[in-house]
Parts: C-alpha cells; sequence; structure tokens
C-alpha cells in the first residue's frame, strides 16, 4: 500500500514511518481513543463542551462559543449521516485543531477534507475490526450486517470494505421505478448508464431475498459482456447489488 497523494495523510506516515496510510492512521486515531470508547468520549478529550444538534443549511461544523468547542449537526440529516459529520468533525480537531473553528470549509474536496474522511472512516469503522469482520469475498448480506453493526451508511460501509478487504465486486445502490437509477455506485462500473433494466432488479423486486444471476449485458462502446450479479431488496423501492464483470 503506497501513501495517497494528499500532503495530510503523507504527514502521518511520516510521522509514524509508515507505508500502509491505513496503519498510519490506525495509529493516530490510537492516540485519541482506546478500544470501545465512544465518539463523545473522543470529543471530549479533545475539549468539546457540547454536541449540538439543530436545522442547518450544511452538514456541521465545529465552533467556538465564547465559552468552548461546540460541534454542531444537522438534525434533519439521517442518524448515519450525523454520526460520520461527527466523526469528521473530530478528525478535524485531531488533524488540524488551530483551524477548526471556520464555520465552513468552502473546498469541500481539498485535501484536508478527504484525510478527514480518512480519519472519520477509522474513527467510525476500526481498521482492524472491519477486517475480522469481512470476508474476502463480498455479499449483500454481509455489508448490511457491516453497516448496521458499525452504524454507518451502507455507502460508507462500502467504501470502507472496497479499501480494506479488497471485495472484488463493485457495490451499486439503486432506486426502483419500471427501471433502476443509480444513486450511487462504488468499484469498476461495468456499464456507463445511470439508468438500467436488468433481470436481477426485477426479479430482487418481486424477492424477499436475494437474487443472484448472470446475464448479458450491450453496450454500445464494449459490445455484449456478461456480469454476475448479487440483488437485493431493500424497502419497497432500493435496490443494493454487487456486480462482477
Amino acid at each position: 500500500m503506497t501513501r495517497l497523494k494528499n500532503r495530510y495523510i503523507t504527514r502521518i506516515c511520516e510521522r509514524f514511518g509508515e507505508h500502509n496510510h491505513y496503519r498510519a492512521i490506525q495509529r493516530l486515531v490510537g492516540e485519541y481513543r482506546r478500544n470501545g470508547e465512544t465518539l463523545e468520549r473522543v470529543a471530549d478529550k479533545l475539549g468539546v463542551t457540547g454536541i449540538i444538534k439543530e436545522r442547518l443549511p450544511f452538514d456541521g461544523g465545529v465552533f467556538w462559543d465564547g465559552q468552548g468547542l461546540k460541534i454542531k449537526l444537522n438534525s434533519v440529516s439521517p442518524w448515519t449521516r450525523q454520526r460520520f459529520t461527527f466523526a469528521h468533525e473530530l478528525a478535524h480537531l485531531i488533524l488540524n485543531p488551530e483551524k477548526a473553528t471556520s464555520a465552513r470549509r468552502c473546498v469541500v474536496s481539498s485535501g484536508l477534507e478527504r484525510a478527514c474522511d480518512a480519519v472519520a472512516s477509522e474513527l467510525l469503522m476500526p481498521l482492524d475490526e472491519v477486517g475480522g469482520l469481512t470476508a474476502r469475498h463480498g455479499s449483500v448480506d454481509a455489508l448490511v450486517s457491516l453497516a448496521r453493526h458499525f452504524g454507518v451508511s451502507l455507502q460508507a460501509a462500502a467504501v470502507r470494505v472496497k479499501e480494506i478487504a479488497g471485495w472484488e465486486e463493485s457495490i451499486g445502490f439503486w432506486k426502483w421505478n419500471q427501471g433502476a437509477t443509480e444513486l450511487w455506485f462504488i468499484g469498476k462500473r461495468c456499464w456507463p448508464e445511470r439508468r438500467l433494466n436488468l433481470n436481477a432488479f426485477e426479479l430482487a423486486m418481486r424477492s424477499p431475498g436475494v437474487v443472484k444471476t448472470t446475464e448479458e449485458h450491450h453496450d454500445l462502446g464494449k459490445g455484449a459482456f456478461w456480469v454476475s450479479l448479487e440483488v437485493r431488496r431493500l424497502g419497497r423501492e432500493y435496490l443494493l447489488g454487487l456486480v462482477k464483470s
């Protein structure tokens, strides 16, 4: 594992003498959290005096109110999103505390923001725990179970298992309405379309369990090719699937 081209993560790697940036971030987070400690306990160690949930026009931030540091979270965001935002703001205090109290970071895709996301992932889904709970080969049920175990979104869990467990399969999430519209996709993309009509999706919408198929897909650029899919319906209109071509 090489170091990412991110100056914040590179500094962490250099500090700990690690070429594996996941291990370097794990060691950094270990300085602030012992095994089993909650995010609230980490916040307390970092000098946060309050966690406030209120309606905000953004996900959250760290603020100084004259009496102490406060982390504000958008109360209308899903619970899993609030947890990731909480961890992300703690990462700002860990990585760059002197600048963490600016109300908003203007460039969401900046190196610091990406580094904070990486630290947040370790805070929420510790490297060794993910490795211990996740098989080398992916499955829809394993991903759902992992997301529930760590209290994170399916998308966050999908990113982590692709990084840590090295699942070969790509992972997608679709909304069904007489066809499947892609909401997010992680891994190698088999097709350029964001809206698909696949047998696996139609079968999964009629089935209470996991559907596994291998079917032919036609693409103007690639021609015809075969894909293996494992798909499960979630709720009334969503589909979670693993794809391998």
